[in-house]
């Protein structure tokens, strides 16, 4: 009994998947999904206006790499290629903190937990406080 109950659900398996290749069955057959859809008009306008900017260092300088903020719980964790990582306050644009680690940096800032973590060109690691930018090591 239980291989005709195994025959029966193999048997319903195939034949579903063969319907979905049939074409016209149970889809629109003027629909091309590699058509582009048509464009809806947006009338809504929304003004942004700058509450506040912020410079670290010299950015990302000239590395093929590509140093990216970080925003987490409020605060803004950036680095720039020569070394320089800092803390800002999303909301008001304060520097929390500002540190320069010594390091010609390849990417940008990590989190976890409470630490930050960035690395160094030539393969170093670093962790830092995320509250202090102390460093707790560097590897």
């Amino acid at each position: 009994m239980k291989s005709a109950g195994r025959l029966l659900l193999i048997l319903s398996l195939s034949i579903m998947t063969g319907c979905s290749t049939v074409k016209g069955w149970f889809s629109d057959d003027d629909y091309d999904p590699r058509e582009p859809v048509e464009l809806q008009k947006i009338d809504e306008q929304v003004k942004v206006k700058n509450a506040w900017s912020r410079g670290i260092g010299d950015g990302q300088g000239d590395g093929l790499y590509k140093i990216n903020p970080l925003l987490v719980n409020g605060n803004i964790f950036s680095a720039s290629a020569e070394g320089e990582v800092a803390s800002v306050d999303a909301a008001t644009g304060r520097v929390r903190w500002k540190r320069d680690v010594e390091l010609a940096l390849s990417g940008g800032v990590g989190h976890h937990a409470d630490s930050l973590f960035v690395g160094a060109s030539e393969g170093a690691v670093m962790r830092l406080s995320a509250d202090s930018g102390a460093e707790i090591w560097r590897a």
